[in-house]
């Protein structure tokens, strides 16, 4: 799963919100939601994911990418619908183009996942 423009998901508080003012010939503007481009934005980013995936069981994610797992198919597809009705409430939108769904065989942060655990991607190894 790959979350689209899931900075925009985060809403700032007023405080937040009045540091990122920024004027322009028509008049000053602030950001609403958490803006791409600011040094903290990945690690808010991050923790509001984490946060949110703490109530998704079988669920891994690393920045906008989640990976859903599961023992068996009724437990992926159980883990999914969940993930998917958490996300709903909290706003966040997942690109379509960009999500997998019951894939037996994944390619996750960098390692290739399957029934048998996470494998070194070939790609990725040492000629």
């Amino acid at each position: 799963m790959d979350a689209q423009h899931g900075y925009w998901a985060i809403h700032l508080d007023d405080e937040s919100s009045l540091l990122t003012t920024f004027n322009f010939p028509f008049g000053r503007y602030r950001f609403l939601r958490l803006p791409f481009g600011l040094k903290v934005s990945q690690d808010i980013f991050q923790q509001k994911m984490d946060q949110m995936l703490e109530e998704c069981p079988g669920t891994l994610g690393i920045s906008d990418d989640i990976c859903v797992f599961g023992a068996t198919e009724e437990e992926h597809d159980r883990n999914l619908r969940n993930l998917m009705e958490v996300s709903k409430k909290r706003g966040l939108v997942f690109n379509r183009d960009k999500c997998h769904i019951k894939k037996d065989r994944i390619n996750f942060y960098g390692l290739i996942w399957d029934s048998k655990g996470a494998h070194p991607d070939p790609k990725n190894a040492p000629t």
